[in-house]
């Protein structure tokens, strides 16, 4: 297996200048105290508990038990790590797609039908 070894503030970095990576407002955070000298868990544990996610709180948690498995073994086993952390996050964002599509046109119609009955009765 051919593989890039860099530190991981330098994959922070790069990642936090791909345009397709600018909603994940943490890594700027975590790119931010990296530069300051902190180290990879606590930067990253720290910017993903500042940032206003919406998420919930065993996603946020999955996201900073994340940084503890960074460094820690060889890279075999962090890319394993990093592919299942993948896979979570994957499954959670098309569970979340789904239930918003559930639930948009009810809410429209509700919130259109309610304007309604509120202007005939304001009438």
């Amino acid at each position: 297996m051919n593989t890039l070894m860099m530190p991981v503030s330098e994959v922070v970095y790069i990642l936090n200048n791909e345009s397709i990576y600018d909603e994940l407002r943490f890594l700027k955070v975590c790119s931010f105290l990296l530069d300051d000298g902190l180290d990879f868990p606590d930067a990253w544990r720290q910017s993903v508990l500042s940032c206003k996610l919406r998420l919930k709180k065993e996603e946020i948690n999955k996201l900073s038990v994340f940084s503890t498995c960074i460094g820690k073994t060889d890279t075999e086993n962090q890319t394993r790590t990093i592919c299942l952390f993948r896979e979570y996050f994957i499954r959670q964002y098309e569970f979340a797609e789904n239930e918003r599509k559930k639930y948009t046109t009810p809410i429209i119609i509700s919130g259109f039908l309610f304007g309604c009955a509120l202007f005939i009765l304001l009438m």
